[in-house]
């Protein structure tokens, strides 16, 4: 598919428009001047002047740094030392006089008013409630105290400081933090006990605690509850974890057959808890067997119709995970008041995977209103609709099949895109930049938190920066997110600008959310590699964001998130020196990142979809989903059905997103090539 280049050309020049008259307000302001690089450079000498205890030195470089945006650092790290400096005097049984507790208190309230809120702020906050908790300073710790601290353990010395002080007794409070499905910090014993001594834990506080610790695996916590309960409760809660370790004990507990005559409502809850959690769990392993006998106990406990509704959608999602699409859609046809989205889905998957259209035709439209609408299941209908009209051409159909597909292609993503494709018509970009409030701009920039947040990030302080810049935009309104997302684009923080601008829901402004970013690297082994300078651009646009120093919690790192056993087999194949610290740069990372694209595509014959897959999911598994393939697929069809939802839907965005920077850079573009739209794989 084309695009058009008129289009491509105008929008992209009142984007660059837009962006230089920007740059050009705040140009000045944002230049790295000699005054701010000399001040830079001194305070990285007070820093290390403080880490060798110089003294005298570090005051007097601190001193040249009053103005400097990253002064704060400084001074909480004094206030710090002198708060661990008090405690440890405390502790040594050394007294601290009452003239150097007055000034650290009027210096630490100085300083929490200037930083309220702030990620130092918030960071000393907690330091300073833990010494006060520590020394039993009640009456301060209640003035200080605020909830956005967010920590369990200081909002339990909280309640203990109301208690202490004579407040009124916080019970609901105290039950909001017990009641909880794991064991809370040893900070809440004093408040929990005092408590239970007033008679505020009730048995059925302490049936819903054990309930929800032994869904959690926690079972030590659940024992310790049962010694609270009385003997009717501890029986109950016994069947309740024995029936959870081994579900399939509930076709035999006859105590479950029906609840007993004259049982108060107490009572008949927990055992609905007992035989519903315990139905569930069995539906696992035996679906079909925990239907019947859903069934069967459904006449005597009633179970609510939202509840039967998650069940019958559980035991259909398990068949289905067991390839028996007729029993599960035999539940599915017996079940009140609608289905679940997610298990019409992985139903219309399979039924997608077998290209049974009339099937799917007929599920589609049994989809939740959300999921019916979205532009995913939209195409799937009229995709349906076309291959159903092949084989009948005298169908009728409440929806015309080009007017759904024309509907589609008016939107800028891959169902959108697929769409055009079908009707052979150019795609719609929606690219229009953010608007500029200057105003709003300038209000956003001149906040602390932002302005330090772009001092650490000019000093590669990534950590710190990222703190400053969560903190400063987390009660943002749509305006002042956009006008971040300007600010960060104009500084070269791309993952920022990135997430601002999805912060606002504001979709529009490629040039933002789709940052040309090392071009000059990307073309250049887009060229060694004979592949599309796009294809890399999108592949590190969805696996980091343009964050150079970004790292997965399973260890992939870097712009295009490379795991390092594979760099290491990548960079011996490129006869290339492997250097595991050389992942964070930028041009060692894209090095091996596009290399080992290319490898990919080698191995599929040039099918992108294929070669993604394999980017994101392993290349062995892109191989197993191939050979569990019952027929031959479409490529649509076979991107639609990749079992890990995380890999199909990165396939879809770095497909999508291919044809975005196709767009940027004023080029031709195909969602997909020709060869890919006719491969059956």
């Amino acid at each position: 598919m084309l695009n058009a280049p008129l289009i491509i050309i105008t929008c992209t020049l009142v984007a660059a428009s837009t962006l230089l008259s920007t740059h050009a307000v705040f140009a000045n302001n944002d230049t790295v001047t000699a005054e701010l690089q000399k001040q830079r450079q001194l305070y990285i000498q007070a820093q290390d002047a403080r880490k060798k205890q110089n003294h005298q030195q570090y005051q007097q470089l601190k001193s040249q740094l009053t103005q400097y945006p990253l002064y704060p650092y400084l001074e909480y790290a004094d206030l710090s030392k002198v708060i661990d400096q008090h405690t440890a005097n405390k502790k040594a049984g050394k007294r601290t006089s009452k003239a150097a507790l007055n000034k650290a208190k009027l210096e630490i309230d100085r300083f929490l008013n200037t930083q309220t809120s702030s990620y130092l702020g918030v960071r000393l906050l907690r330091k300073w409630l833990n010494y006060l908790a520590i020394f039993q300073n009640w009456q301060d710790y209640k003035r200080y105290y605020q909830p956005y601290v967010k920590k369990t353990e200081l909002a339990c010395y909280h309640l203990q400081a109301l208690i202490k002080t004579n407040a009124p007794f916080p019970n609901r409070e105290i039950q909001n933090i017990w009641l909880n499905k794991k064991s809370q910090p040893d900070e809440c014993d004093p408040v929990f006990e005092q408590w239970q001594r007033k008679g505020y834990l009730t048995q059925d506080l302490l049936w819903e605690r054990h309930r929800l610790a032994v869904n959690a695996k926690r079972y030590g916590l659940a024992s310790y509850l049962l010694r609270k309960m009385n003997s009717s409760n501890q029986y109950l809660a016994e069947l309740y974890t024995k029936i959870h370790k081994t579900p399939a004990r509930i076709k035999s507990a006859r105590e479950l057959s029906a609840p007993p005559k004259n049982t108060n409502n107490s009572t008949r809850n927990k055992l609905i808890n007992i035989t519903y959690n315990g139905l569930y769990r069995y539906a696992y392993r035996e679906p079909l067997a925990a239907f019947e006998l859903y069934n069967k106990l459904n006449k005597s406990y009633q179970f609510a119709s939202k509840d039967t509704r998650k069940f019958h959608s559980h035991v259909a999602s398990r068949l289905l995970g067991k390839d028996d699409i007729n029993g599960a859609v035999r539940i599915l046809n017996q079940t009140p008041q609608g289905h679940e989205g997610k298990t019409v889905e992985k139903l219309l998957r399979k039924l997608l995977a077998k290209q049974q259209w009339a099937d799917a035709h007929h599920w589609i439209s049994k989809l939740p209103t959300e999921n019916y609408q979205s532009d995913r299941w939209r195409y799937w209908k009229a995709r349906a609709q076309e291959e159903i009209a092949k084989n009948d051409k005298t169908q009728q159909f409440t929806e015309n099949t080009k007017t759904i597909f024309r509907e589609l292609s008016a939107s800028r993503s891959f169902h959108g895109f697929l769409s055009a494709d079908r009707l052979n018509t150019d795609y719609q970009f929606v690219d229009k930049p953010s608007p500029v409030d200057l105003a709003t701009i300038k209000n956003v920039r001149q906040f602390p938190g932002m302005i330090r947040a772009k001092e650490l990030f000019s000093m590669n302080e990534m950590y710190l920066a990222r703190n400053e810049w969560r903190y400063s935009v987390r009660n943002f309104s749509e305006k002042e997110f956009v006008a971040a997302g300007q600010l960060a684009h104009l500084w070269g923080w791309n993952r920022k600008a990135i997430e601002a601008m999805a912060g606002a829901a504001y979709w529009d402004d490629l040039t933002i959310r789709f940052p040309i970013v090392h071009d000059d690297i990307v073309h250049r082994k887009a060229e060694k590699n004979n592949i599309s300078s796009s294809l890399i651009f999108s592949i590190a646009r969805q696996e980091s964001a343009w964050e150079f120093d970004a790292k997965s919690r399973t260890g992939a790192r870097g712009l295009m998130q490379i795991m390092p056993a594979t760099a290491k087999e990548t960079a011996k194949k490129a006869n290339i020196r492997y250097l595991k610290q050389k992942l964070f740069d930028p041009e060692y990372n894209i090095t091996l990142g596009s290399y080992y694209i290319s490898l990919l595509l080698k191995q599929h014959k040039n099918n992108r979809a294929l070669a993604i897959a394999s980017y994101n999911a392993g290349p062995h598994r892109v191989k197993q989903w191939l050979a569990k393939s019952e027929s031959s697929l479409p490529i649509d069809v076979w991107i639609e059905i990749i079992p890990f939802k995380e890999t199909r839907k990165y396939v879809q965005n770095v497909l999508a997103y291919e044809v975005v920077y196709n767009y940027r850079q004023g080029k031709e573009s195909s969602l997909l090539t020709l060869a890919e739209a006719k491969a059956i794989l």
